[in-house]
C-alpha cells in the first residue's frame, strides 16, 4: 500500500494525501514561534523544528491518541520513520539532524478557529480528525494482511 501527499514546497497552504480508495487535505507547515524558538527560524525542513519533511517513508504503526492529546493530535497518531537513513532526502537528513528522535508523524488535531483550516505543525503532517480515521483504518488492515505501507510525501 503506498500513501502519497503532496504539499507546497512553501509548505504555506494547503496540500492533498491520497491512498487506494481515499483523499484528504493535509498541511506540512510548521509553526512559526515553536521552530524559532528551537533555533530554526526559517522552519528548515532538514532541520528539528521544521515544516514536514519530503521523501520517501515507511509507515510502522497506528497509535491511539490518549485522553487530553486529542486537541493537538486527534484519534490517532500514524508512525512514520525514513525509508533509507543514507539518502539525502529531507526526511533522512531531519532525522539524523534529531539524534534518533522518531517524532515526526501524520496526524489529525482540531482545526484552526475558523473551523476549516489545518493548523501548523511542529515538524508533522497534520490531516483532518475524519482523514486521520479513515488512514488508520487501511493501514492497520493492510498491516494485518502483512502488506508493507509506504508513505511518499513531496513538495512542489
Amino acid at each position: 500500500m503506498v500513501i502519497t501527499a503532496q504539499i507546497p514546497k512553501d509548505r504555506i497552504g494547503h496540500g492533498t494525501i491520497t491512498w487506494e480508495g481515499g483523499f484528504g487535505r493535509c498541511r506540512g507547515k510548521a509553526d512559526n514561534q515553536k521552530a524559532s524558538e528551537h533555533g530554526n527560524p526559517t522552519r528548515d525542513p532538514r532541520r528539528p523544528w521544521g515544516d514536514h519533511p519530503a521523501g520517501h517513508y515507511v509507515v510502522t504503526g497506528v497509535r491511539t491518541v490518549i485522553v487530553g492529546q486529542d486537541h493537538s493530535y486527534g484519534p490517532v497518531k500514524i508512525d512514520i520513520q525514513p525509508a533509507d537513513l543514507s539518502s539525502d532526502d529531507e526526511c533522512a537528513t531531519r532525522e539524523n539532524a534529531e539524534g534518533g528522535d522518531d517524532g515526526i508523524l501524520i496526524h489529525g488535531g482540531d482545526p484552526q478557529a475558523d473551523g476549516v483550516s489545518l493548523r501548523a505543525t511542529y515538524g508533522c503532517l497534520r490531516v483532518s480528525n475524519e482523514t486521520a480515521r479513515a488512514l488508520a483504518l487501511v493501514i492497520k488492515a493492510a498491516m494485518a494482511a502483512g502488506e508493507h505501507v509506504e508513505y511518499n510525501c513531496e513538495a512542489a
